[in-house]
């Protein structure tokens, strides 16, 4: 199965992709708002098992309060996180070790090792691919990397793996097998069956 697949261009096009020197305009406008004094960072925190949220935000220079941002923006994949900025963006990506990403908590094959994207709350408009790059970052330097949610991909987040795919000669790609469950379950045969470090739940790519 395709870890990380092709072509981002419809999303890039939609959402007019922002950079790190995107993240620091956005302070110098801030600078001349109510939000004078909150410095744009990328928040990274730990949640349990291993999870961590990655998230926009903002942090106050003067008494090193950290706030946390929303975009503000509706969707089926938007859960309420926080403040909403005029000037700085929002949004948030949970990643989990692959082990324990399913309902029942109970570890599975270990994907390599890597982690999944939980879910994403609704960023601002141009501001997520920045944020999976962080994501991707650090799952790569904690674990085997990063990969989409096992279970179910929406249109959207598979146009942004497909664009990793086809167009990131930086990001390393690597196969994933299917496990024993998902063979039986969808009568297929494994690429290693002697190898089971790369078993991992195929649900979303069937």
């Amino acid at each position: 199965m395709k870890l990380i697949m092709e072509s981002w261009k419809k999303f890039l096009l939609k959402e007019a992709a922002k950079s790190v020197t995107d993240l620091e305009a956005a302070d110098k406008l801030a600078l001349n708002t109510e939000e004078a004094g909150l410095t744009p960072i990328i928040i990274n925190y730990p949640l349990g098992k291993g999870a961590r949220a990655i998230c926009y935000g903002g942090r106050n220079e003067k008494t090193g309060d950290i706030i946390k941002f929303d975009s503000g923006r509706s969707g089926v994949e938007h859960y309420t996180q926080g403040k909403v900025s005029k000037f700085l963006p929002g949004g948030t990506i949970y990643v989990i070790p692959a082990k324990y990403a399913n309902m029942l908590s109970v570890p599975k094959p270990n994907c390599l090792e890597t982690f999944v994207v939980g879910f994403v709350t609704a960023t601002t408009k141009g501001w997520g691919p920045l944020l999976y790059d962080v994501a991707m970052e650090y799952a790569t330097m904690k674990g085997g990397g990063l990969v989409a949610d096992r279970v179910s991909v929406t249109d959207a987040a598979r146009n942004m793996w497909d664009f990793y795919m086809k167009n990131r000669g930086d990001v390393e790609h690597k196969q994933l097998d299917i496990d024993d469950e998902g063979s039986e379950r969808f009568d297929l045969a494994q690429l290693t069956p002697d190898d089971k470090s790369d078993d991992c739940d195929q649900t979303s790519a069937m």
